[in-house]
């Protein structure tokens, strides 16, 4: 990837399909990846789907911020499905967002699906325009559902 360029803002969406927070931070590969493309891209957002984690059943030095963190700027916001109501760490779906060195110091606010499904969070990003004109942006990191089946079908 190029070097960013003075002004952009990098944001990147990973599906990681099981980020598996309940993992020794130093045995996780998949949190080592997202942290070492974060890094290496110059990534300023990130929106994760699917990291399958019941987050209300985690310690709390296991949390994506905790994870996440180094010794830049760094805030997050994620989401489970808060209705399943088991102990059980894994869980199916959930989303989050992070945002890291200046671009965290740009978050005004936060928040989730309202259901408390984990089906979507975001976060509100506020700054100026290069002419000095106010500017917000959502960043939402999203995901769907489809009700499992047995039967094959193509949609």
């Amino acid at each position: 990837m190029h070097e960013k360029p003075e002004g952009v803002t990098r944001i990147a969406l990973q599906n990681t399909n099981n980020l598996s927070l309940w993992v020794p931070p130093h045995k996780n590969m998949k949190m080592l990846n997202i942290k070492r493309f974060v890094r290496k891209s110059e990534c300023d957002v990130i929106g994760i789907t699917e990291h399958g984690t019941n987050l209300a059943a985690i310690e709390r030095n296991r949390s994506l911020r905790s994870q996440l963190s180094s010794n830049t700027e760094l805030r997050t916001v994620a989401c489970h499905n808060k209705h399943d109501g088991g102990k059980e760490v894994k869980q199916w779906g959930g989303t989050a967002v992070a945002a890291f060195d200046h671009a965290a110091t740009l978050v005004t606010d936060t928040g989730e699906d309202s259901s408390g499904l984990g089906r979507y969070c975001w976060i509100k990003i506020e700054g100026r325009t290069a002419d000095g004109k106010s500017r917000a942006t959502r960043i939402i990191s999203a995901t769907t559902f489809k009700t499992p089946t047995t039967k094959f079908d193509d949609s």
